[in-house]
């Protein structure tokens, strides 16, 4: 998930690519584990800003 963390504040890549690419394809699967595992969800993550 830190990967995913990174790709979403680094890269403009769009939520379903950066789930792919962290090897979770099932949108909703991705959005649980990013409130999980971060705290928030992929669009929060985002908007939290760039990787300091």
């Amino acid at each position: 998930m830190e990967r995913a963390r990174h790709f979403l504040q680094a890269t403009t890549l769009s939520i379903p690519a950066v789930a792919a690419s962290v090897g979770i394809p099932d949108l909703q699967a991705f959005n649980k584990a990013c409130r999980r595992e971060l705290g928030a969800s992929p669009r929060g993550v985002r908007a939290a800003g760039p990787v300091p």
